[in-house]
């Protein structure tokens, strides 16, 4: 599947869509956005593998004061010194402030919260951009890691859904692979 299939934002219809990327093994990049705010997910073969948020309280440096993987003074100084188009991911690895791996480990521990937080808005839009199939073949299936979207899938509906709500999404056997809910189109 290439190309781009978009539609309204709804808290059931987020985890039709979830599944539905994972059962058809997908690559792409999914965008939730409601207002000036978005989150972005990144998907490999339906495996969730990277997770980023324009929300203050979901960046990577905030994640990281959290986590206590460093000060967070010492996150804020390194933030605050970046030039324009400078990531904090590079700054990081380059002042040995932490390791490729720890921050490889951080950055696939954020999945599973954005994943299941974007359960916490009820409105909103989506996009999947898919990515041609070659470009899924490229990697070996047991050398992707990241969360697994099902488990973190759930994790969000036991905090901000009724199940009821949700369970038409993913046992109707009638379902395709990635199907398009009401006011949606695909490009």
């Amino acid at each position: 599947m290439a190309g781009t299939a978009k539609g309204k934002h709804s808290r059931s219809g987020y985890v039709g869509l979830v599944f539905a990327i994972h059962r058809g093994g997908y690559s792409g990049r999914l965008v939730l956005s409601r207002g000036r705010s978005s989150r972005e997910l990144f998907f490999i073969r339906g495996k969730p593998v990277l997770y980023r948020s324009s929300l203050p309280e979901e960046d990577l440096a905030h994640s990281l004061a959290q986590s206590k993987l460093l000060p967070e003074a010492r996150v804020k100084w390194m933030a605050d010194k970046l030039s324009p188009g400078e990531r904090l991911e590079d700054a990081l690895l380059q002042s040995g402030s932490l390791t490729e791996e720890q921050l490889e480990d951080h950055l696939l521990s954020r999945t599973r919260p954005g994943i299941s937080g974007s359960l916490s808005w009820n409105t909103g839009t989506w996009e999947f951009h898919a990515l041609p199939n070659q470009f899924s073949e490229q990697f070996d299936p047991d050398l992707i890691g990241g969360e697994e979207a099902l488990s973190a899938i759930w994790h969000g509906v036991s905090k901000h859904v009724v199940t009821d709500e949700v369970l038409p999404q993913v046992t109707d056997p009638q379902k395709g692979p990635l199907l398009l809910g009401e006011g949606a189109s695909a490009t």
